[in-house]
C-alpha cells in the first residue's frame, strides 16, 4: 500500500506539474546546457519541465555553443572534467551582463579565487575531499519548495565516485547562502548561494554526488517519491531561476588562442 500511495502521489505530482507548464506555455527562453556527469541530473529536470534544450557535453563544444549565440539560461553540471579558467572567464562575462546561471562544478576547487565565483555571491573557504551532507537552512525556502519539496541530499549515506566533493564558502555581494554542509550554521560552511537578484543560483559541491555508484542503493530518493533528490534540486532551482528577470546573452569570446579549449584532466 505504501509504494502504490507514493506512485500516486508522484503521478499526481508530475500530472499537475505538466498542467502547469502547459498552461503557462512551455519554456520558450534559448537554454544551453553543459552536462559532463554520468547521469544526467539537470538534463533528465528539464526534460521533466518540458523545457527545450541544447545539450554539449565538452569544453570545445560548449564555448563554441555559449559565444555563437544569445541564451537566456546556461545551466553548467561540471562534476567530472577540469574546464579552463579562460572558459571560466566566458561564463564571467555572461553572468556580469545579466544571464541566468545555474552551476555545481568542480572546478571551484581548481580556481577558487576566479572571478566567476565572485560575481554568483560566493567566497571560497576549502576543499571536502569526503563527502559531507547539503542541508537546507531553512525548513521552508521557496527556491527549492517549488514545484517539489527538495529534501536535505545525504551523499554521506553512499559510496564516493569523484576526488573533490564540497568547497564551503560565504555569502559576498548580493550572494545568499539558502543550504549549508552537514546542518552548519557558520557562516563559512554555505553549499548552496543564491546572488543576482535570484538570476543565479551556485551549487557549491557536487548534485551529481547523490547517488550510490559503487554501492546498491542507485540514487539518493530520501523521501521515497521515485524521484532522484538530486533531479529534484536541479528542477526546482531550474524553476525559480528560469522565472526570475533576465536577458538572453551572448558572451564574449575573449579567450586567448590555444587556451579555450583546453581540457586538462579528469576529477578522479
Amino acid at each position: 500500500m505504501k509504494r502504490t500511495t507514493q506512485r500516486l502521489i508522484l503521478a499526481f505530482a508530475l500530472v499537475m506539474l505538466i498542467a502547469l507548464v502547459q498552461s503557462g506555455c512551455v519554456n520558450q527562453m534559448p537554454i544551453l546546457v553543459y552536462d559532463d556527469s554520468y547521469l544526467n541530473f539537470a538534463q533528465t529536470a528539464l526534460d521533466t519541465l518540458m523545457y527545450s534544450y541544447t545539450t554539449t557535453t565538452d569544453a570545445a563544444t560548449f564555448q563554441d555553443a555559449l559565444t555563437s549565440r544569445e541564451w537566456g539560461l546556461v545551466i553548467f553540471d561540471n562534476p567530472n572534467m577540469n574546464i579552463s579558467p579562460d572558459l571560466l572567464t566566458v561564463l564571467e562575462d555572461y553572468v556580469v551582463r545579466g544571464g541566468r546561471f545555474i552551476a555545481s562544478s568542480w572546478s571551484i576547487g581548481n580556481y577558487p579565487g576566479h572571478g566567476l565565483w565572485a560575481e554568483l555571491g560566493y567566497s571560497f573557504t576549502t576543499t571536502y575531499y569526503n563527502l559531507n551532507d547539503v542541508n537546507r537552512l531553512s525548513v521552508e525556502e521557496p527556491i527549492i519548495d517549488s514545484p517539489f519539496v527538495a529534501p536535505d541530499l545525504v551523499i554521506t549515506s553512499v559510496t564516493d565516485m569523484y576526488g573533490t566533493n564540497g568547497y564551503p564558502g560565504s555569502a559576498i555581494g548580493s550572494g545568499r547562502a539558502i543550504a549549508s554542509f552537514n546542518s552548519s550554521t557558520a557562516a563559512d560552511q554555505g553549499a548552496v548561494f543564491v546572488a543576482n537578484d535570484g538570476r543565479t543560483i551556485l551549487n557549491a559541491f557536487l548534485l551529481a554526488d547523490a547517488y550510490d555508484y559503487y554501492g546498491p542503493n542507485g540514487a539518493i530518493d530520501t523521501n521515497g517519491n521515485g524521484l532522484a533528490d538530486a533531479m529534484e534540486w536541479w528542477l526546482d532551482e531550474i524553476s525559480y531561476v528560469s522565472a526570475q528577470p533576465g536577458k538572453n546573452i551572448k558572451p564574449s569570446a575573449v579567450l586567448p588562442m590555444g587556451n579555450s579549449r583546453s581540457v586538462l584532466g579528469n576529477n578522479m
